[in-house]
């Protein structure tokens, strides 16, 4: 990825703080991105409705320095307990994808795991849209 790439999505986000996020969103880079934008515009859409503003969601390609994306994975904690919910995109592959687990496991033990651990999780499905084959990602890791 070139230094501009990552420097263009920076230039994409507003610094904000812990327990100013109103979502971290969970997807597989797996399934139809369409189909994530789609349902993530619904979401929004209802937000507004709810909220009467725009909401603030932490999105790791627009939130991970994609440069150096190992630190920004050590900190996942931290970017998850700085979120009032855990909005996940379900897609056809989200459950095989071992990442959007640990970031359901992390927000588990960052809620305490008490009686009421899920109540900040809201799954969103994706349309019927095919996923990408994995043959495509062979430049991804």
């Amino acid at each position: 990825r070139s230094a501009s790439a990552t420097a263009d999505l920076r230039q994409l986000t507003v610094r904000a703080t812990a327990g100013r996020v109103d979502a971290f969103v969970s997807h597989s880079w797996l399934d139809n991105a369409q189909a994530k934008i789609e349902a993530l515009q619904a979401w929004r859409a209802h937000f507004v409705a709810a909220h009467r503003r725009e909401p603030y969601v932490w999105l790791d390609k627009y939130c991970i320095d994609q440069d150096d994306i190992e630190v920004g994975l050590a900190c996942l904690p931290l970017f998850l307990s700085g979120c009032d919910k855990l909005l996940i995109l379900a897609g056809p592959t989200w459950l095989s994808r071992l990442w959007c687990i640990v970031e359901v496991s992390v927000w588990a033990q960052m809620q305490g795991m008490g009686r009421d651990w899920y109540t900040g999780i809201e799954v969103v499905p994706l349309s019927h849209a095919p996923a990408r084959s994995s043959a495509c990602l062979s430049h991804a890791s």
